[in-house]
């Protein structure tokens, strides 16, 4: 163990730099060694007391490994690639299992390899439910690289090959919704990395061999590394937010000189109000048009994104109660309903707070006999309600716009949960005709009413968005395969996280949707730009210019840029003591101008007064004279 002079003189300065300090082992010793001579300029101490404390603290490094029982030479060699140090420790754990692996073994493995090996935190990847055709783990985030992993006892190459084409080939099978474009094989001794077609040689690894110093070995370790580990990760993630609009917040249509140009051919995401712009969608171009508005709950969780835009429209559905709410809906229901074909529906999401109140408007707008179904969306969650039963499901409200809807109940159909025998039949009765029940049964039954075997998004982990009311794709291709087909356009002006998008574009269906959120639009975009490159879509009504940008009004301008950034926009359009927003969870003043000109010193001195005690705050411009950049530097 190191002395106590120099666990001191750690366990001081290494909390100055952020460096966690624990009692240092002779193996993790030198790498302390190397972090201190990288961080010493950062040292808050005189710069000579510091090369002093230092330089005695190597020698003591020095001292204590070349009395140690490691050698030296290998120290150093492993202590340069740290993850060959890891990948020991992850060796030992495989063989402490033993030669077969229980689930939880295999749960175990996988979290020590991700964790330790690869570099992940325990939120990037989650571990999923075992099934035939399941990965052991796969990510948490559409964010990060798109590969899971698997996990088996075979030995040898041969038999991770054996594991991916009895489990993960399946997983990789084009037409399923939502899989990854890699599987990631490991029994903890080899490694192979497979697509759809067949193994990636140049990531196969024999991790005894990569740490004999194999050449071929490291190679391919230094590939998979590359490609799939967390750097990886966070530049493919930088790499597709570029291809959004990370840097376009929206611009209100009245300021446009015309409308918006919608073509039902193609595919769009809008920012803005959809009272505002469902006017341009094409008449009669839409198949089916699923929203999910906001509920009627008067609650603060509905602001999603805290934004501008959000706030007062949450503000204008609740100044009149229930019956505001329901008008603020007819509006844009109306909207929806012209844009819908002959044979096109509609599914409103709700619950039960107001599902009988938009029921009736629902009626009014497409007629009584246009009625389809009440579904019930079930689920369980927890909860404490002393007083009555907990509320665990939502509303689906599901309307024609006429007799000729589309509608396509074997796309849907669901198992029979009764077991068939040719003795018994199904459900236990003896028919005649064996043969064709067993076709029946095969083909499954058309689903009730009430949906039970969809989870809600809690259990779906690795879509989550931060977006509260998120639904799980496993509901919208429900809704979107029974009432469309290929090339079919979706609408959803209610998009929130951009789950409609993206379950539609998996699908081959067009899709037209849209949030007044800008941030909730870059969600949309960045999820959309995630699931393929090929995928085209156009985004609207946002600038794209300087010029653009600066036709603005003040208050506009800064209602763009908060939403881009995240802050808490104010909603006062005057007196608001010059702060237009909130940084840093609403405790940094935010001021945005948006002038031609340069700022000069004072508006940037009468800020900085401002601040109070913590002196703290953001001033946004388009340029600042020479004097307020000095003065910023003074201050």
């Amino acid at each position: 163990m190191a002395t106590e002079a120099t666990s001191h003189f750690l366990r001081e300065h290494t909390q100055q730099v952020g460096i966690i300090y624990s009692d240092t082992t002779h193996l993790q010793l030198l790498c302390m060694k190397q972090i201190i001579s990288t961080f010493c300029v950062y040292l808050k101490t005189p710069e000579l007391k510091t090369k002093i404390k230092l330089t005695k603290t190597i020698n003591q490094a020095d001292t204590l490994i070349d009395h140690s029982t490691i050698e030296r030479t290998d120290m150093a060699k492993r202590a340069k690639q740290p993850r060959l140090m890891q990948l020991e420790e992850f060796l030992r754990k495989v063989d402490a299992h033993g030669t077969k692996f229980s689930r939880q073994q295999k749960i175990e493995l996988g979290r020590c390899f991700l964790e330790i090996v690869m570099g992940f935190g325990d939120h990037e990847f989650v571990a999923c439910k075992p099934h035939k055709e399941s990965p052991d783990f796969e990510p948490s985030s559409e964010d990060l690289y798109p590969w899971a992993l698997f996990i088996t006892d075979k030995k040898g190459v041969e038999g991770l090959r054996e594991e991916y084409d009895y489990r993960a080939s399946s997983y990789l099978h084009p037409e399923q919704i939502g899989k990854k474009d890699y599987v990631v094989v490991t029994n903890g001794k080899e490694l192979c990395v497979f697509d759809f077609k067949h193994e990636v040689a140049k990531y196969t690894v024999d991790f005894d061999e990569l740490l004999d110093g194999d050449k071929k070995a490291s190679k391919n370790w230094q590939a998979f590394l590359a490609d799939f580990g967390v750097e990886s990760a966070e530049k493919k993630k930088k790499e597709r937010r570029k291809k959004g609009i990370v840097d376009l917040p929206t611009k209100e249509i009245g300021q446009s000189a015309g409308r918006l140009k919608i073509d039902a051919k193609h595919n769009y995401v809008v920012c803005g109000d959809c009272l505002n712009w469902l006017e341009d969608v094409p008449p009669a171009s839409v198949d089916v048009c699923y929203i999910d508005p906001p509920f009627f709950s008067n609650k603060n969780y509905e602001i999603v994104w805290g934004n501008g835009y959000e706030l007062r429209s949450f503000e204008d559905r609740w100044k009149g109660g229930i019956r505001a709410y329901i008008e603020w809906m007819e509006k844009r229901v109306k909207l929806i309903h012209l844009c819908l074909k002959d044979t096109g529906s509609i599914f409103l999401h709700c619950d039960w707070r107001a599902s009988h109140r938009l029921r009736v408007m629902l009626d009014e707008v497409f007629g009584e006999k246009n009625f389809v179904n009440e579904i019930v969306w079930c689920y369980t969650g927890p909860g404490n309600t002393p007083n009555f039963f907990k509320r665990k499901h939502d509303i689906v409200l599901y309307y024609r716009k006429t007799e000729h809807k589309k509608f396509f109940a074997d796309r849907v159909r669901s198992n029979y949960k009764a077991s068939f025998t040719a003795e018994r039949g199904l459900h236990g009765k003896k028919y005649s005709d064996i043969d064709m029940l067993k076709k029946r049964y095969e083909k499954g039954k058309i689903i009730e009413d009430w949906w039970i075997d969809i989870s809600n998004i809690s259990q779906w982990r690795h879509e989550l968005k931060g977006y509260r009311t998120q639904k799980p794709e496993a509901l919208l291709t429900r809704i979107i395969s029974c009432s469309t087909s290929e090339s079919d356009v979706v609408l959803d002006c209610f998009a929130g996280g951009g789950t409609t998008a993206v379950t539609a574009a998996k699908l081959n269906r067009k899709f037209i949707v849209g949030d007044v959120s800008p941030v909730a639009v870059r969600i949309i975009s960045d999820r959309l730009n995630e699931i393929a490159d090929a995928l085209k879509f156009e985004v609207l009504n946002v600038p794209r210019t300087a010029a653009e940008w600066l036709e603005m009004d003040g208050h506009a301008f800064a209602e763009k840029i908060c939403s881009f950034m995240g802050w808490k926009c104010s909603t006062k359009k005057s007196a608001d003591g010059g702060i237009d927003g909130w940084a840093n969870k609403d405790t940094v003043p935010v001021q945005i101008k948006n002038h031609r000109k340069s700022i000069g010193i004072n508006p940037i001195k009468n800020f900085y007064a401002s601040l109070g005690k913590s002196k703290k705050g953001i001033f946004v411009a388009w340029y600042f004279s020479k004097n307020a950049e000095e003065y910023r530097a003074k201050i």
